[in-house]
């Protein structure tokens, strides 16, 4: 990418771990991922009970994320995983932010998640935070779709 790009000399590549990041705390007001989580979480079986090793996995890198994004800094994730299986990884009040997520397309959805840093978890939020530690059984409502989702995949299959 560095030689792709090497006519914009204001750009810099750098390669490094996610689960331990090279930059000082609160360097950056902006953070932006797009696949990067997915890619950790590939090979789950079950997005309901996510393995120890992946929960620790993506805690490490979330971790990382806080630990760099400034006061009031903003943390932008998008992904395919809606907000029953993802929000459970964000919502964890050691990171310090808030989570929203807003979904875009029609049939299939991306879900664009969005955390603040200083801001406050919602109760539900926190529920669902508490859910990744808690195996399917073990969850007294299984989460649904987004409130207002009005697609009916059965219904508009037309063979």
């Amino acid at each position: 990418m560095a030689q792709r790009h090497a006519n914009v000399p204001d750009m810099s590549w750098m390669v490094m771990d996610a689960r331990h990041l090279q930059f000082p705390d609160g360097t950056f007001d902006l953070v932006i991922e797009k696949g990067t989580l997915d890619a950790m979480m590939v090979d789950e079986k079950d997005p309901w009970s996510v393995t120890k090793d992946t929960i620790t996995l993506v805690d490490k890198v979330l971790s990382e994320v806080s630990r760099v994004l400034a006061p009031g800094g903003c943390f932008m994730s998008v992904t395919f995983s809606p907000p029953h299986f993802r929000t459970r990884h964000y919502a964890q009040p050691q990171y310090g932010w808030s989570v929203s997520c807003d979904f875009y397309g029609r049939d299939f959805h991306y879900f664009f998640y969005t955390m603040h840093k200083g801001g406050q978890l919602t109760p539900l939020d926190l529920q669902r935070g508490q859910s990744l530690y808690k195996s399917h059984a073990d969850l007294e409502q299984t989460p649904t779709l987004l409130e207002g989702d009005d697609e009916d995949f059965l219904n508009n299959i037309h063979i």
